[in-house]
């Protein structure tokens, strides 16, 4: 396996919500930053030590709702969601106005929008003579700004199909140099022909401003912030674009962040409705309702904020002995690299530091490390050398990116809420 000269951090979009009130609550505020950040991380361990810690029946509930969604078992979260509304409304209404925001996520990660577009003027009418008046006003601002736009709707063909990953740059095709070449589909927008590169830690579709224009994306009023580890808060537009087809695919009023940095990215926002898929280092494979599908006993994992507005991907892997899990990111060229929190486990050493670029089209200095360690992934041992961004601090200690589909595919199954690193048996 060869290593990558240079290295390149990926943007993590978040889209900004509407904030939680600091008004006491029964339950202390720091137990719900604990559950929103084991949320974010998928961090199971951190849910199940603070249900150990806190005999209060609520607590739990809160764990119980925030476990059965990161196995994106949304019926269950939402079961628990609506339970601790209706026992905490009048005795705690900020906790209450937590599960609220929380249910109205779940029907997001689970492709129901417009429903939760919904949901958020409903929860508004249910909580505006229970909140501090400015509270409830950032509450209206953030229902409103969504309740006017078009629905989401995503058609597949009924059987399985494949689509092809192109190189963006054609005279890699050729070349032995698979790390860091783009892998993109084949797309038409509006009635033009383009190409998007495939991220699945990407949300539905980001556009630089000169592509939104010319395939004719309808800018709204709507603004957003994006964050990633190098930027903070950089203001981007959302726009809708209103049909987009690829490969017996349809997809109508995608969203779409407009970004000032030239990129333009589907994410896993739109590639879910696909159902059931697995990405190899050549396509998507997609499996229709009756094809055989590949076994795997480990439950999907995801990784999202309060609202739903962001879903990662997360698998197992193994780092030395110990356990860890790696978001699944084919937006990053390499094949698995390490944050700052990852120092701890490794013995690494000064590499030099990197010019990278942040969604804002501003240039940074990131200083980056070495090591060797001993992985497993997909149950297949590995040597292996990689990187470690020591001065950047991510959710997840690890990602594995595009690279890695040279020896494995990435398989994702959301109808049965199944995921797979399914190792080739050529590896090197």
């Amino acid at each position: 396996m060869r290593f990558p000269a240079t290295l390149a951090v990926t943007a993590l979009m978040v889209v900004a919500a509407a904030p939680l009130s600091a008004q006491s609550s029964s339950i202390p505020s720091t137990t719900l930053q604990t559950i929103m950040t084991a949320v974010t991380r998928a961090d199971l361990s951190a849910l199940d030590q603070l249900s150990q810690q806190s005999p209060n029946p609520a607590t739990k509930t809160l764990v119980s709702m925030a476990r059965a969604r990161i196995h994106a078992d949304f019926e269950q979260s939402n079961a628990d969601a609506k339970s601790c509304e209706q026992s905490l409304f009048d005795s705690d209404p900020q906790t209450a106005l937590f599960c609220a925001r929380f249910a109205i996520g779940n029907l997001r990660l689970d492709g129901k929008e417009q429903e939760a577009n919904q949901a958020d003027l409903d929860k508004l009418q249910r909580f505006q003579a229970k909140l501090p008046p400015e509270q409830v006003e950032r509450l209206r601002d953030f229902a409103t700004s969504n309740d006017h736009l078009p629905a989401l709707t995503v058609q597949r063909p009924s059987g399985g199909f494949s689509i092809p990953l192109l190189y963006a740059d054609q005279r890699e095709r050729n070349s032995n140099l698979y790390e860091g070449s783009k892998r993109v589909i084949a797309v038409v927008a509006n009635g033009h022909e383009t190409t998007l590169r495939v991220s699945t830690s990407s949300g539905y579709i980001t556009l630089d401003q000169d592509s939104a224009r010319d395939l004719g994306v309808h800018m709204t009023d709507v603004h957003v912030t994006v964050n990633n580890p190098l930027a903070k808060n950089i203001p981007v537009q959302y726009g809708i674009l209103d049909k987009l087809t690829f490969n017996g695919v349809t997809v109508e009023n995608a969203p779409v962040l407009v970004v000032r940095a030239p990129d333009k990215v589907i994410g896993i926002g739109i590639l879910k409705y696909l159902g059931a898929f697995r990405v190899t280092k050549d396509a998507i494979e997609v499996y229709g309702s009756g094809d055989p599908r590949p076994a795997s006993n480990d439950p999907m994992l995801i990784g999202s904020n309060i609202d739903g507005r962001n879903m990662r991907l997360l698998a197992n892997i193994t780092i030395n002995g110990a356990p860890h899990l790696a978001l699944l990111n084919t937006g990053n060229p390499y094949y698995l690299t390490g944050d700052k929190s990852a120092l701890a486990d490794l013995d690494t050493r000064f590499a030099g530091q990197v010019r990278t670029r942040d969604v804002g089209n501003v240039r940074h200095d990131a200083i980056i490390d070495r090591t060797m360690a001993k992985v497993v992934i997909g149950g297949q041992p590995m040597q292996m050398k990689f990187a470690v961004y020591a001065d950047t601090d991510v959710p997840w200690s690890y990602q594995l990116g595009r690279s890695a589909l040279q020896d494995m595919d990435f398989y994702f199954d959301f109808q049965n809420r199944r995921i797979a690193l399914i190792p080739r048996s050529d590896i090197k």
